[in-house]
């Protein structure tokens, strides 16, 4: 049976999958493009070297997006079997989701969208922690 944290993480890994995924085909978000006040397009033909570094800075976003993705399908089916992945999962919206979501609040970027992430990972951590309780208290008798 598919545990209801599995679940939850899985629709946070299928979050993380699209964001990183249009990172990645997206030369620049519209929201970028208002950030910096130019089109990609003028951004290349007026500083092309800043306009690769920043493409390159979004590519690698979007690759971490992937790979946080990759890592929240797997640790999402051991949150409520492994004190590890559980914790793995909390140093991630720690160190990754707060801190991120600080800067793109700080750039005027879309933050209500990884405020959202946050939330529905911390929902999947308590409901894992539950499950965890609940597995440990039925074997004994």
């Amino acid at each position: 049976m598919v545990k209801k944290s599995t679940i939850i993480f899985g629709l946070s890994a299928l979050f993380l999958l699209v964001f990183g995924v249009l990172y990645v085909i997206w030369p620049l978000a519209p929201y970028h493009e208002d950030i910096i006040g130019m089109s990609s397009t003028e951004l290349v033909s007026t500083s092309p070297d800043i306009a690769y570094l920043l493409l390159t800075g979004v590519d690698v976003t979007g690759l971490t997006f992937i790979g946080l993705g990759i890592l929240m399908i797997s640790m999402g089916f051991l949150a409520w079997q492994s004190r590890i992945a559980w914790y793995s999962i909390l140093l991630v919206i720690v160190f990754f989701a707060l801190p991120l979501s600080y800067i793109v609040a700080e750039t005027g970027g879309p933050y209500l969208m990884i405020i959202i992430l946050i939330l529905i990972q911390v929902v999947g951590l308590i409901v894992a922690f539950f499950e965890r309780k609940e597995n440990i208290f039925a074997s004994v008798k």
